[in-house]
């Protein structure tokens, strides 16, 4: 274990961020996941105890804090951002690569897929306006 101290670490890390996406999922609380959050941070910084030597731990350190700042500055906006967007990329890629059956639609076709555009562009809406992004941002930063 002390041998691939800094593996261990990324490890750790990568399934961090995929166990919380996963979580904020399943839950859909940012307040419920917290919890969860720190204990797997507890964990980490027990990973990063566990090197053999002095100036493995310290590069092990520098290691999880970069780790750190990338996940709180780069991904977990970009991750949020990709979730929150992706219906409606999927219309949008949807009526792109299916032109010829959109001209073929009927009237109520199109009504239900205008109406089903609203929903996700209102849903959009509901998800960055309000309390939950900023809930979310916060307990990134402070767990």
């Amino acid at each position: 274990f002390e041998t691939y101290v800094l593996e261990f670490l990324i490890f750790f890390k990568l399934g961090h961020m995929i166990l919380e996406i996963v979580l904020e999922d399943l839950v859909r609380d940012a307040l419920m996941v917290a919890p969860f959050s720190v204990v797997m941070q507890i964990v980490e910084m027990t990973v990063t105890m566990g090197a053999s030597d002095f100036l493995d731990f310290v590069s092990s350190y520098i290691v999880e804090l970069g780790l750190m700042l990338l996940e709180r500055v780069v991904f977990e906006p970009l991750t949020m951002h990709v979730l929150m967007m992706w219906p409606k990329w999927r219309l949008i890629i949807y009526r792109k690569f299916c032109a010829s059956r959109r001209r073929k639609m009927t009237r109520d076709e199109r009504a239900r897929e205008m109406a089903e555009w609203k929903k996700v562009n209102e849903h959009i809406a509901m998800e960055s306006d309000g309390v939950e992004p900023l809930l979310g941002s916060i307990s990134t930063y402070a767990c």
